[in-house]
């Protein structure tokens, strides 16, 4: 409440994701608040973590966990698409961006348990998340319409507890390309002017070799690097990704 009374652009709606039959509702909430422009984000961030293991966990725990890490996500997709399509025709990169976690990657099942223990419910509800996003990126394709699964690292939060090695403001490293001016060096300026100093990391890249705005600001935040690309020089891409 107390930023939506500060910016004017802030809009605070109520959801239960787990009350499916009121997602029409809140999708026509949101289609009356962005008009014709579309919604050009969806981020489904809401969910649970319970940590029951093998000796404890119930079924209740299991079904719970499906409907609101894994269930809630793609209806409230369905739900929002015509506005998500909206945006989408007009080509301004619209995206479905759904919060998974190290716990539903199943390659990484041993680095995930030395971390979190064995939690049943948690794990296999956001492996569940990803295979949706993987679906969702083929369907949603045709529309102009990015869907990715998004895994922020061990944070310290309420649900990530006090252990974790990262906090809200560490947990996401940030590439921009073209930051040698306009929007590209605006966004590089208030991400390292944030209060709380910003992501761990900032690279931000540049055609030429030097650049006074970026310099100076690589000089005061010890968090951004600076890196030349030449967005045409492909050849030149697999050694910047080595950079970074």
């Amino acid at each position: 409440d107390k930023l939506r009374d500060r910016h004017s652009n802030l809009h605070v709606l109520q959801l239960d994701g787990t009350d499916y039959k009121s997602f029409d509702g809140f999708a026509k909430q949101v289609a009356d608040i962005v008009g014709d422009r579309g919604l050009d984000t969806l981020i489904n961030n809401a969910g649970i973590a319970i940590a029951s293991k093998l000796d404890a966990v119930t079924a209740d725990d299991m079904v719970t966990s499906f409907k609101v890490n894994s269930v809630a996500p793609l209806m409230l997709t369905k739900a929002l698409l015509p506005v998500l399509k909206k945006s989408g025709a007009t080509k301004r990169k619209t995206t479905v961006a759904n919060i998974s976690s190290l716990g539903g990657c199943i390659t990484n099942i041993h680095m995930a348990k030395d971390t979190l223990g064995m939690v049943y419910p948690y794990f296999t509800s956001k492996a569940a998340l990803d295979m949706i996003t993987k679906c969702l990126s083929v369907d949603l394709a045709a529309y102009g319409i990015n869907a990715v699964a998004v895994h922020p690292g061990h944070v310290k939060t309420d649900m990530g507890g006090p252990t974790g090695a990262l906090t809200v403001e560490t947990s996401a490293d940030v590439l921009i390309t073209g930051a040698n001016r306009g929007i590209g060096l605006g966004l590089v300026t208030a991400l390292l002017t944030k209060p709380n100093g910003g992501p761990k990391h900032v690279i931000a890249t540049t055609r030429q070799t030097t650049n006074p705005a970026l310099d100076e600001l690589r000089d005061r935040h010890s968090n951004l690097h600076v890196l030349q690309l030449d967005g045409t020089d492909y050849k030149s891409f697999d050694g910047f990704a080595k950079q970074v």
